[in-house]
């Protein structure tokens, strides 16, 4: 029994064996190599990694370890020799002679040459050799169990059924109870296998679902990047050629003003000129020079300053806009699926 216990405490939660190649997760708990891998395999597929126990989730595929602890426990139940029957057979004269089955009505255990000898004749129920009956027998009447009561689904003795509280209830002997639970057994597992096999075939489906709507994310993302991507290039594209139109009108007005600049200067040096001469004649003594001298010409015409208009920085950025509208109507936008 004490082995049983312990095997139960080395059995593998994914496929309820004992451990094989045990290996163990970061959250400590641990499975069969072969069951484990296999289930980090399957959770490859959607990158979602959890403990098959504890359920914890990982956030990449987890690293396994081998526990040699475990693994020396696991080889120790593997190789402890089967527990034999302490059950010795009443007739037999040596203890160490193990019993096969009890027979419940003698309540005696029997080995193989006396169960042969054993009288067959009477319909007699056996069970696997043990030393206690007190688990076949009612608790109240002290004699064996016979009756199954559905009402109260308790097994009952005959006393239970002719004198006591069971008294009246349709009652099934032990082999037909045994028989009818087997039967419902038999079609639980039949719809729990049905269901169990159409809860996989459900999660399979969910994980090609996933699979398939993680490929639809990826493609919108990759046409969001294209998309900006050549709404940027056309962004800048545009940044070049109107900062290219301002340069070139900047270029234009200030070429303008500088040739203005110095046909102004020009006429500034021949007025300084005249303006001399006009101050030599002044300054003449003898009145033949000064009739003589030149004359200014009164009717001589002026180079007029042309009005400038100023930079329309409106119209300008009128355009800009216009043109980055466009920019943002580019059709992709329209043509990305839904």
């Amino acid at each position: 029994m004490a082995m049983a216990e312990r095997g139960g405490e080395l059995n593998c939660k994914i496929c309820q064996n004992i451990y094989t190649e045990p290996l163990t997760l970061p959250c400590g708990h641990n499975f069969c190599q072969v069951c484990i891998r296999k289930t980090l395999n399957e959770q490859d597929k959607t990158h979602f990694y959890t403990c098959p126990q504890c359920g914890k989730r990982f956030t990449a595929r987890p690293s396994l370890q081998r526990n040699p602890a475990l693994c020396q426990q696991v080889e120790q139940l593997r190789s402890a020799p089967p527990a034999r029957s302490q059950v010795p057979c009443t007739y037999c004269a040596d203890p160490s002679i193990a019993a096969i089955t009890t027979c419940l009505q003698c309540e005696v255990s029997l080995c193989a040459r006396h169960l042969a000898a054993h009288n067959s004749t009477l319909q007699h129920n056996f069970v696997s050799a043990t030393n206690s009956l007190e688990s076949q027998k009612c608790s109240i009447h002290d004699r064996l169990l016979a009756y199954y009561c559905p009402q109260d689904a308790a097994c009952i003795c005959t006393d239970c059924y002719l004198l006591g509280k069971h008294k009246g209830h349709q009652v099934d002997t032990l082999e037909e109870a045994s028989r009818k639970k087997k039967e419902k057994l038999k079609s639980d597992h039949q719809n729990l296998v049905s269901k169990k096999k159409d809860t996989a075939a459900t999660i399979q489906q969910l994980h090609k679902s996933l699979l398939t709507e993680a490929q639809k994310y990826k493609n919108v993302e990759n046409q969001v990047i294209a998309i900006l991507k050549e709404l940027k290039e056309r962004v800048e594209d545009l940044e070049r050629n109107v900062l290219s139109e301002v340069s070139t009108q900047r270029s234009n007005v200030t070429k303008y003003y500088s040739n203005l600049i110095l046909d102004l200067q020009q006429q500034v040096k021949e007025e300084s000129l005249t303006i001399c001469d006009i101050e030599k004649m002044l300054n003449m003594t003898d009145p033949l020079s000064v009739l003589q001298g030149p004359e200014k010409r009164e009717n001589e015409e002026r180079k007029a300053v042309p009005l400038i208009q100023d930079v329309d920085a409106d119209l300008i950025l009128g355009n800009l806009y216009r043109s980055l509208s466009a920019v943002l109507t580019y059709s992709p936008f329209t043509d990305v699926k839904k």
